[in-house]
């Protein structure tokens, strides 16, 4: 059967550590002597610390903006890399003759200039002022006097990178600017090109004249029925004409027709001589009638032919004015023929107008952009240029020292050393609890006093019988325990400088302290 195990009181474990409190006391005290003779061996740290802010600019905030939070952290850490680079950090270690512990320990060139940019530390602030951004330069040295003066002069590199930055940043931005700006000037000007070709080339076909070309269509258009009826009419009068001519034809072939009939009449009456007065002289009538007849023939002849000439000459005359119809008709020809072409022509155009205006469009967008991007161009190349000039004359955001780089009058690791030493007794008080519980525990599992037995065995106690020693085995005992501080003390002693060549070697409390 299982027993399980007794747990001790509060009571139980201090008489543990009083009868293990060398094994405690004296590792503490070693540790402890030990971590502060190598604190107290440090060098004292300095730090020195002076205040910049960032000026605001000396003309008007409409034309130039302040740096925001998120600017000036960019700024800084822009600055910071040029002012914490090895050709800056590297003349003022052989200026200041930093760092000569380790240089006389034989650390390179490339440790300490990453151990002189540890020791310092800029963090930006706000000062009184919410509007006005500000940074704060620390810096650390075994030396007073050093630590102000690299701070001083760490400062006055803030102060003149960000003015050469901040005018060659400007003078950057506006060659750029310059050089997109012509860049979109020459692109301004191949549209431009492109858009007069096409309007040159589209002259008469322009959107703007399509108004005027449907005006002249419709103009073309009535001038066109106009000379169809006037065709027509031409037309009509010529059949007109020539009715009157077949209508004098006729007249003549009548007249022809009875001119004979009437000259055949005459010399019929001619010939008869019966109703003259003088037919008793018959001789004499006989001799006169065939002139009579003659007479008469000729007379009616000569009535005919005259009517007959009057028609010829009404008959010429018509042709005459058939002629100028049909001069009239040829002409009236030839205009509506032109002005078949010359409405072609003006369909064509007007056809030929959206393609023009779609191409117009397209490069007049084209345009507008080219326009848009370079007035915009423009615009920053003036605020480039402000900007150029606003940094050369000082006018712009400049940072500015307001509180100088100080003289430390006490070194800042002095509580780190108070700190450090604390640390080593509390290892050492833990080293010495890990012993005294290697000592204890296995008396942990072992009857030691009456309680154990009462738990362990299930019976109770009827009577204990303390050890019994004599005289002699108690100053035995005595002289034992003496002897086994004794000794302890002097491992103690003994470890300390071990520990303290080892504390050096590690540098863990320098790097603390430091």
């Amino acid at each position: 059967m299982a027993v399980e195990f007794r747990q001790r009181s509060a009571g139980e474990f201090i008489k543990m550590l009083k009868r293990r409190k060398w094994l405690v006391i004296l590792p503490t005290l070693a540790v402890a002597l030990a971590v502060a003779y190598v604190v107290s061996k440090l060098p004292s740290i300095y730090e020195s610390t002076t205040l910049l802010t960032l000026k605001p600019p000396t003309i008007s905030e409409k034309v130039v903006q302040s740096l925001s939070d998120e600017d000036l952290s960019q700024r800084l850490q822009t600055i910071n890399q040029e002012v914490l680079s090895r050709t800056s950090l590297e003349p003022m270690i052989a200026k200041y003759k930093l760092f000569q512990m380790e240089k006389d320990a034989g650390m390179p060139t490339e440790l300490i200039i990453e151990k002189m940019r540890s020791n310092v530390r800029v963090e930006p602030e706000r000062t009184d002022n919410e509007k006005v951004a500000a940074f704060r330069i620390y810096y650390r040295d075994r030396s007073p006097e050093a630590a102000r003066n690299v701070t001083a002069e760490l400062a006055s590199k803030y102060v003149n990178a960000q003015v050469i930055a901040s005018t060659q940043s400007a003078e950057v931005t506006r060659e750029f600017i310059e050089n997109e700006l012509n860049k979109a000037k020459t692109n301004l000007d191949t549209i431009e090109k492109q858009r007069l070709e096409v309007m040159m080339q589209n002259v008469e076909t322009l959107p703007e004249s399509s108004q005027g070309l449907i005006a002249q269509l419709e103009g073309l258009r009535k001038r066109e029925e106009t000379l169809t009826k006037e065709k027509e009419t031409l037309i009509t009068e010529r059949g007109r004409l020539n009715d009157s001519i077949t209508a004098n034809n006729r007249q003549m072939r009548l007249i022809e027709d009875y001119g004979e009939k009437e000259t055949q009449d005459a010399a019929r009456q001619a010939s008869q001589i019966e109703d003259t007065p003088a037919y008793d002289e018959l001789e004499n009538l006989k001799k006169n009638t065939d002139k009579r007849v003659q007479i008469a023939s000729q007379s009616s002849s000569r009535k005919a032919e005259l009517q007959k000439k009057n028609l010829e000459l009404e008959n010429q005359r018509i042709q005459a004015q058939i002629a100028q119809i049909d001069q009239q008709l040829q002409l009236k020809d030839q205009e509506v023929a032109q002005n078949s072409v010359f409405i072609g022509s003006l369909e064509s155009k007007i056809n030929t107008i959206p393609n023009v205006k779609v191409a117009l469009e397209a490069i007049n967008n084209q345009y507008q952009s080219a326009k848009t991007t370079y007035d915009d161009l423009l615009k920053k190349r003036n605020d480039a240029s402000l900007q150029v000039e606003r940094e050369s004359n000082a006018q712009g955001e400049t940072i500015r020292v307001v509180d100088a780089a100080n003289l430390p009058q006490s070194p800042v690791n002095a509580s780190k050393r108070y700190m450090a030493i604390l640390m080593g007794a509390a290892a050492g008080m833990a080293l010495g609890l890990f012993l005294a519980g290697l000592f204890e525990i296995p008396r942990l599992f072992k009857i030691q006093n009456i309680e154990d037995a009462k738990h362990y065995t299930g019976l109770p106690v009827l009577a204990s019988v303390p050890p019994l020693l004599t005289h002699q085995e108690i100053a035995w005992k005595r002289r034992a325990g003496w002897l086994r501080l004794a000794a302890g003390i002097v491992a103690s002693l003994a470890s300390i400088p071990l520990l303290i060549m080892a504390l050096q070697a590690t540098r863990v409390f320098e790097k603390i302290v430091s």
